[in-house]
């Protein structure tokens, strides 16, 4: 039976929540950040057959979840702080020790297992611009910019 991508993630949050006071270490967290950024994770259970891919925002939120059961305010700057992708040591031998196994992620298909964030609503229209009419606006204040800089002695 292959387990559903919820399934999947509430297994890996409770796996993660094992770790226990080992979670209260920010450097563990950042590496298991890493680690599961990027890649595909299998967890090792005929009960839980398949993967899930973490976008890193998604990764960002698993790890700022675990991390608050230590009492901890969540870690700024996860997402796209670098490395995704990137298994340390630890991080690989705390998942391994979990029943987690981690693969890289085919980036050159579509995943259905792939995770992320739930969509946000765009910003707030600041009027009816389009977004060549506001490069051509910064495109013009450049230049009226640099014409000022010239005419200075």
């Amino acid at each position: 039976m292959t387990g559903s991508v919820g399934t999947l993630e509430r297994l890996l949050t409770a796996d993660l929540e094992r770790l226990g006071d080992r979670l209260a270490d920010d450097r563990l967290c950042r590496d298991l950040y890493r680690a599961m950024s990027n890649r595909a994770l299998y967890k090792l259970t005929p009960r839980a057959e398949g993967h899930i891919v973490l976008s890193w925002g998604r990764a960002e939120e698993v790890i700022n979840s675990v991390w608050a059961t230590q009492a901890q305010p969540p870690l700024s700057g996860l997402a796209q702080s670098g490395a995704e992708g990137e298994v340390s040591e630890r991080a690989g031998a705390a998942l391994a020790e979990l029943g987690w196994e981690i693969d890289r992620a085919d980036s050159g298909r579509d995943d259905d297992r792939h995770v992320s964030r739930p969509a946000s609503p765009p910003p707030a229209a600041q009027g009816e611009r389009s977004p060549a009419q506001d490069s051509r606006a910064w495109e013009r204040r450049a230049h009226e910019e640099a014409d000022q800089r010239r005419r200075r002695p």
